[in-house]
Formats: structure tokens, sequence, C-alpha cells
């Protein structure tokens, strides 16, 4: 669905190829709309030499224009030439008889204009058919002798009907060149200019860092951000095949490690990520890691929140700690629950897990 200014664009641009439906004015129009395309805009002025102007004045070289001519389809333009070249027969069909005769054709034609709408409106429509039906038989009669009146008089009407046939004609030459100038920049003067700007920036034109916006840098870590990697596929392959168990995710700083974590944890039914500190003691990490995990699921399953301060200022000030991330999903049974999966996140060498079951 297009936008009211793409729209009224859109409509501007066919009444501009309506009013001016000269082909070269349909291809100047063409490439000045391209070239204020957004697509266009962000490319333009990365490079010295490649701005507006310049491009511009390449595309006036005739090689472009029949470049982008070439690329539409010939029949569309077959029927606008042709309607062209009709129109200009009727131009001069109509610029013949208007200079053969002595009389002023636009008077005369008044003239028969306002004695049609008079007998019309006086005697009726049937009347006005019989005129129409015995004017002309009148005149053919009157041919032979030919009158200078007659003769002036055949001239204004030939005059009156070409010129009645060019506005027809010109109506109908303005709606074929609003199709080819729709039809010119979009299948052939946007690709010719996307070309020529790639060709205008140089060998590499895609090493060019030119940003569409800011907005994945205010929130890195939204899930819309998120590209499928094979990791990610591979990653979520193995939760669908196991039950339970630990998972390590390995790599250097920067691979998007913590980030494929938190992607996993949200679609989990119940998930919860905890910041391990570079070095910490193990009692503490684990029963940091035990109250955020209840608290977790006491959110989780909307019920009240834990009553003991002292819980609360501990895991607070564990909350803080930084260096990997441990991360738990899946789903659970009891007041403080299991994890089903973990995951482990942290660029070392080495993972070594152990896991065991208690004692019933």
């Amino acid at each position: 669905m297009l936008l009211l200014p793409e729209w009224t664009d859109e409509w501007d641009a066919r009444a501009h190829d309506f009013v001016q439906p000269d082909e070269g004015a349909i291809y100047e129009r063409c490439v000045r709309t391209v070239l204020a395309d957004r697509e266009m805009v962000r490319l333009l002025g990365k490079r010295p030499g490649v701005d507006r102007p310049q491009v511009r004045f390449q595309l006036r070289v005739p090689t472009y224009r029949q470049f982008a001519v070439a690329r539409c389809p010939a029949s569309q333009k077959r029927v606008f030439d042709k309607a062209w070249e009709d129109l200009a027969a009727t131009r001069d069909k109509h610029e013949t008889a208007a200079a053969a005769t002595t009389w002023n054709w636009w008077a005369v034609s008044l003239l028969l204009v306002v004695g049609v709408l008079t007998t019309l409106w006086t005697f009726g429509f049937l009347i006005l058919v019989l005129l129409w039906f015995f004017t002309p038989l009148a005149l053919l009669l009157l041919a032979p002798r030919a009158a200078p009146w007659f003769r002036n008089l055949r001239y204004c009407l030939l005059a009156t009907g070409h010129g009645l046939a060019w506005v027809l004609q010109r109506i109908e030459l303005g709606l074929h060149a609003a199709r080819w100038g729709q039809t010119l920049q979009e299948e052939g003067v946007r690709p010719v200019v996307a070309q020529l700007i790639n060709h205008m920036l140089g060998d590499d034109p895609d090493s060019l860092f030119i940003p569409d916006g800011h907005d994945g840098l205010r929130t890195p870590r939204a899930q819309y951000y998120m590209v499928e990697t094979a990791a990610a596929y591979q990653l979520k392959r193995k939760l669908t095949h196991l039950r339970d168990g630990t998972i390590a995710v390995c790599g250097p700083r920067g691979a998007g490690k913590t980030t494929l974590l938190e992607a996993r944890v949200e679609a989990a039914d119940f998930g919860l990520i905890a910041q391990a500190p570079a070095t910490y003691t193990p009692q503490d990490f684990l029963l940091m890691l035990a109250v955020k995990l209840c608290r977790r699921y006491i959110e989780d399953k909307d019920t009240k929140s834990l009553s003991s301060p002292g819980s609360h200022r501990f895991g607070a000030s564990l909350d803080g700690l930084s260096g990997g991330c441990v991360g738990c999903s899946g789903g659970a049974r009891t007041p403080c629950p299991p994890a089903a999966f973990w995951f482990w996140d942290s660029p070392v060498r080495c993972v070594r897990s152990t896991v065991s079951t208690p004692q019933q």
C-alpha cells in the first residue's frame, strides 16, 4: 500500500508526463525522480565526484538514454511513438484546412455550435437529427457549383473536425505518455542510475559504510535485530532433541554468545540469565543463582515475593557482578525448580561439567 507522499508523487509524475508528453522531457523527469529517491540519495556525496549534478550530466549522454529506453518493452514504446505520429498528422491536416479558407474557422465553428444548441432547445432532438442528415446532402448538391462561400464553409468544417480530432488524440497521447513515463522510470532509468552510481563510486562500492538508522545502536540486544545463524540453528536443533543437560557455548569475545543465550532463554517457557564474575567463591555464586532462580519462578507464577529482606540484599549485591554468563531454561514443578538445560557462556578454552542427581 502506497503512503500519501508516495501516492502524490506518483500522480504528480503522471500529470507532468500528460502535460509534457515529449520523450526528452519524460526522460529528464524520470532522472530527477529517481535521483530524489532515498535509495539513491544515500549513495550521493559519499565520494568525490559522485553528486547529483555529475550524475545528471552523465545521464544526459545519449548512450545512457538509449540504454534506459532499450530496457523497456518495445511494444509500449511503439504505441507511444504511434500516438505522436497520429497527433502530428492530424495537426497538419487542421493547419492545412485552416489556411485554405479566408473565413475565421473559430467564428464559424462557434456559430455552428450556437445553432445546434438553439435548434436542440427550440425544436427538440428529432429536428436536430434531421438537420444533421440533410445538411451534408445539401452541401453535396451545391459542391459542383464551387461557390466561394461553399469552399470557405467546407474548409471551416474540415478545420473544426480536425481540431476536435486533435483534442481527442492529444488526450490519448497524454495517457500513453503517463504510462510510458512510469515504465521508463521503473524499468529503464532506475536500474541505469543505480549502475552508473555504483560505477562512479569506484571498484569497491560495497565497502562504504552507509547506515540507514541508529536504532540498533540504542537497543543492540533487541530480538527483532537477531539474525539466524548456523550456530543458532544448531542450538535450536539440539534443544529439540534433548530433554535436559548442560550445553556449553564457546567462542571469542564479541562472537554473539550472550546474544544467542538471551534469545534461547527468552524463547523458553521459563528462563533465567545470571552473570558469573571472573573470580568468585563457588558457594556465593551458587547461592546467588538459587536466589535468582527462586525469585524468577515466583515472578513467573505471579505469587508474593520473598519476604526475607536479607535474601533480597544478598541477591542484589550479587546481581551487579560481571563476567561470563550462565542461563537456564525449561519447565519446573517444584517451588524452587531445577533447570532442564544449563547454558554456559564464557570465552574459555575448555569447559568441563558434571551433573549429579540428588538421592531421593
